[in-house]
């Protein structure tokens, strides 16, 4: 008979509390999905910046980025979650060109800003044919094809 009491009394905490439980739970989902770091970078916001003016104002920054150290092979990534927001990989970041860093920052906003998943497929020369292809290529792929990749940012409708 205690356990039934004991339950029912649980039953009516419950109900008495039920919107301080899901508040509670609700910042808590929002707190585990949120990132490490909330300092953006000045320099990555300097890329975004160019990406802005590049792409026409079609691809905005509507999501945080971060620098983080990711696990190669990866270069950057979008997660979705409660808060959208992209972690770049910092030892690649320096390593890269100036075009490359635009290019992957570009891609991630893509995916995280713009909602558009990989478009994979080669051209003619080899390389990839569309900006939000899976690799991002190499540097000479990147400086044959930067103004294809640029006019396909300006055609976003994001």
């Amino acid at each position: 008979m205690n356990g039934q009491k004991m339950l029912i009394g649980l039953k009516k905490w419950y109900l008495r509390n039920r919107i301080s439980m899901l508040i509670f739970m609700l910042i808590t989902l929002v707190l585990i999905n949120t990132p490490n770091n909330f300092e953006s970078s000045v320099v990555l916001e300097n890329y975004v910046k160019k990406i802005e003016r590049l792409s026409k104002g079609n691809i905005k920054s509507k999501v945080q980025i971060n620098f983080a150290d990711l696990k190669y092979p990866v270069i950057g990534t979008c997660y979705d979650r409660a808060i959208k927001y992209i972690e770049i990989d910092k030892a690649a970041f320096d390593y890269f060109t100036e075009k490359k860093r635009l290019l992957i920052i570009a891609h991630e906003l893509g995916h995280c800003a713009c909602g558009l998943d990989h478009i994979n497929g080669y051209g003619t020369n080899g390389c990839p044919a569309h900006f939000m292809h899976e690799a991002a290529g190499d540097y000479s792929c990147i400086r044959r094809n930067w103004n294809r990749y640029v006019k396909q940012m300006k055609e976003l409708d994001c």
